[in-house]
C-alpha cells in the first residue's frame, strides 16, 4: 500500500559529503524504490546544505525551511548552558583540573518556528508517516495526531555521549545530552529506528514499552574489480568529524611507520578530512569528491581506525559495498559483529591494526576473498534491513515485539 510519508531532517541530503547526510539520502531513496510519496522538510540547523542539489534529486518532494537558533529554547532560556550556574560549575571544576560540559535539554536546538510549516505542509498532503531525523528534533512530533505514525531515526546515541569524548581527552562537540532527556523525546514516537543491533538493545531497556527495530545503512552496492597493481593503495575516506581525526592521527603516528617499513603501499586521504590535515609526504590529500565511486576505484584496502563513538560507521557499510577490503577497530566494528574477521577484520590499535593492513597487502589471495566477502555481506544485511523498513512503514506492530 503506497504511503505519504514526511521526512523532517535538520541534516541536508546534499552534499553528499558525511555519512549522516548519506544515511538520509539512502533511507529516502529506499522508501522510493519501495513505492512511497516521500516528502523531505530540510529545516537548515546545520550548515553547508546545497538547497539547488537537493531542488534536482527530489524535485517538489523537498520543502525547506529557514532555523533560527535564535528562536530556540537554547537561545530563548538555555538549560544551564551560557547559564551563570553554568558558568559557575564549569569555573569550580576547572580549579580542580576538571572539565565542565553540561549536556543539552532535548528540546534546546529546536526551532518551534517551523510547525507552521509543517501544519501547513501536513494540511495540503495529508501525510501517512511522519519520519524525524534525530532526537533532538522530536518535538515536531507533536504537532501530529495519533492517526499519524510517528517514526525517529536516531542515528546515535546521545544519553552522555559527552562522557565518551571526555574519557578520550576529547572536548564534547556537536549534540549530547542526558539518558532522562533522551527518553524524554523518544517517547514522541510510535516507532524507533536504530541503526545498530547495540544501539536497539540500549533504546529498548531506556523505552521498554516502545516498538524499537533496527534498520542499518543502506549503501550503494557495486562490485569494483579487484587489482594487485602496485604501489598498493590504502584509502581513508572521511569527513572532519574530530572522531574521524583523531583515530587517523593514532593511525599515522602509531600504524603507518610500521606499514611503510614492510610495504611499498601509499595512502590517499579523501573527503572534508582533508581540510584538517596538513600537507605531508606520509600521504596524499585528494580532498572532497563529487562521486564516491571514484575514490574507492583507487583503493585496494579501506582503512576505519575510530576509536570512540557511536552509531554505525557508514564509510565501513559504504567500503564493503563497493568490495573492498577494510580494516577497522572494535569500535568501527559495532553493529557488524557477525561480519567480524570474515567480511572484514576489526582489530586492536595499534600493533594488531598494523599486522592486519600488512597482512592483506601482501597476500592478494586473502584480499581477494576478503573482498568478495564483504560485498556478499552488506548485500545480505541490507537484505535484511530493507525487508524490516518496508514492514515498519506498512505499521506491523508485531515484529518490534519480538526484537526485544
Amino acid at each position: 500500500m503506497r504511503k505519504k510519508i514526511l521526512v523532517i531532517s535538520p541534516i541536508p541530503t546534499h552534499p553528499r559529503n558525511a555519512g549522516h547526510r548519506e544515511r538520509i539520502y539512502q533511507l529516502l531513496r529506499q522508501m522510493q524504490m519501495f513505492g512511497h510519496d516521500v516528502h523531505l522538510l530540510h529545516v537548515t540547523l546545520e550548515r553547508g546544505g546545497d538547497s539547488e542539489a537537493m531542488r534536482a534529486c527530489w524535485g517538489d518532494r523537498v520543502h525547506l525551511f529557514q532555523h533560527d537558533i535564535a528562536r530556540t529554547p537554547y537561545r530563548c532560556s538555555p538549560s544551564l548552558h551560557g547559564t551563570f550556574a553554568g558558568k559557575l560549575a564549569r569555573r569550580v571544576l576547572y580549579t580542580f583540573g576538571r572539565e565542565y560540559h553540561c549536556p543539552y535539554a532535548i528540546d534546546d536546538w529546536y526551532d518551534p518556528a517551523c510547525e507552521d510549516a509543517v501544519a501547513q505542509l501536513h494540511q495540503w498532503i495529508r501525510f501517512d508517516i511522519v519520519i524525524v531525523e534525530y532526537a533532538f528534533f522530536s518535538k515536531v512530533l507533536t504537532c501530529f495526531d495519533a492517526s499519524i505514525v510517528k517514526i525517529i531515526d536516531t542515528h546515535d546515541i546521545f544519553g552522555n555521549r559527552h562522557k565518551m569524548f571526555q574519557q578520550q581527552g576529547q572536548t564534547p562537540v556537536w549534540f549530547y545530552t542526558t539518558r532522562r532527556e533522551e527518553r524524554r523525546g523518544l517517547r514522541r514516537a510510535d516507532v524507533i529506528l536504530a541503526i545498530q543491533e547495540e544501539e536497539r538493545r540500549y533504546f529498548a531497556a531506556l523505552l521498554p514499552e516502545k516498538q524499537v527495530v533496527t534498520v542499518g545503512h543502506f549503501a550503494q552496492l557495486d562490485q569494483l574489480p579487484f587489482k594487485t597493481t602496485e604501489p598498493l593503495t590504502l584509502l581513508f575516506f572521511a569527513s572532519s568529524n574530530p572522531i574521524n581525526l583523531h583515530g587517523l592521527q593514532a593511525f599515522l603516528q602509531s600504524c603507518w611507520p610500521m606499514i611503510r617499513e614492510q610495504t611499498s603501499a601509499r595512502l590517499l586521504v579523501a573527503g572534508s578530512a582533508c581540510q584538517a590535515l596538513p600537507d605531508d609526504e606520509a600521504y596524499q590529500k585528494i580532498g572532497m569528491v563529487e562521486a564516491a565511486k571514484d575514490v574507492y576505484k583507487q583503493a585496494d584496502i579501506v582503512i576505519n581506525p575510530i576509536l570512540f563513538g557511536t552509531g554505525l560507521k557508514i564509510k565501513n557499510i559504504e567500503a564493503m559495498g563497493y568490495a573492498k577490503a577494510l580494516v577497522t577497530t572494535p569500535t568501527g566494528a559495532k553493529g557488524l559483529e557477525d561480519g567480524r574477521q570474515k567480511a572484514f577484520f576489526a582489530a586492536e590499535m595499534p600493533d594488531e591494526f598494523a599486522q592486519r593492513v600488512i597482512e592483506l597487502l601482501l597476500n592478494h589471495a586473502l584480499r581477494h576473498k576478503m573482498n568478495g566477502e564483504a560485498y556478499q555481506y552488506v548485500f545480505a544485511l541490507q537484505q535484511q534491513h530493507s525487508a524490516r523498513l518496508a514492514e515498519v512503514l506498512l505499521h506491523k506492530p508485531n515484529i518490534y515485539r519480538c526484537e526485544h
